[in-house]
């Protein structure tokens, strides 16, 4: 026996004047929320990095030849620099006798003299082994993704360089002499240079260097 179907009645004239206003607020709320994500992560895709992430770990966790790679090149880095560690202990006190295992000629970070000498030589050097490491950790990997590769590794660099021993006191030879020669008044610039940018930020104010056009000079510690 055949089912009558049953239709479905149109909404009132009162109902369907009240959807595009409905629809207006749905979207002013999505507009809201992806304003105050982007606020947060400085206007990059959370979602985007997610799948560029699972992208590359996924296809790394089935690719036991490239896994075998790294395994060897962390051995063979770990290597190297306890030969390094070990060569440099007992070296002259000469630069030319204290040259570097890796030392990338486009990476002016550790170019300074003092980075030549002990113990800074030893971790300038154990830094740039990790970043060749994950270096080749985030390329090569079959079947990811040009973009995705591009972008699991710029967020590999950014986070490796937030741990780089060029950026902190102890650990930069350069800082600790620049410390001492002035004082500690370069120390005093920085902190009020941060607490301008933490001020700005609560107020919503433009940087520093974008307030003035660009005239204002660079900061230097």
């Amino acid at each position: 026996m055949l089912q009558r179907t049953k239709l479905i009645p149109a909404p009132s004239p009162g109902v369907a004047a009240a959807l595009p206003s409905a629809a207006n607020d749905s979207e002013r709320l999505d507009r809201q929320t992806h304003a105050a994500i982007g606020r947060l992560t400085s206007s990059l895709s959370p979602t985007a990095g997610l799948l560029a992430f699972t992208d590359w770990a996924c296809h790394l966790a089935v690719s036991p030849g490239k896994q075998f790679d790294l395994l060897r090149l962390g051995f063979e880095n770990a290597q190297r620099l306890s030969n390094y560690a070990r060569d440099r202990a007992f070296a002259a006190p000469d630069l030319q006798e204290r040259h570097s295992i890796v030392k990338p000629t486009d990476d002016p970070r550790f170019a300074h003299d003092d980075w030549q000498y002990w113990p800074f030589n030893l971790t300038h050097q154990a830094f740039l082994l990790t970043q060749q490491w994950w270096g080749a950790a985030t390329h090569g990997v079959r079947g990811v993704s040009k973009h995705h590769e591009d972008l699991v590794s710029f967020a590999a660099r950014q986070l490796l360089d937030v741990v780089s021993p060029g950026n902190y006191l102890f650990s930069s030879p350069v800082v600790l002499r620049r410390t001492l020669e002035q004082g500690g008044a370069n120390l005093m610039r920085g902190a009020m240079h941060a607490l301008d940018d933490v001020e700005r930020l609560i107020s919503g104010a433009p940087p520093s260097s974008a307030a003035t056009s660009g005239s204002r000079p660079a900061r230097s510690c």
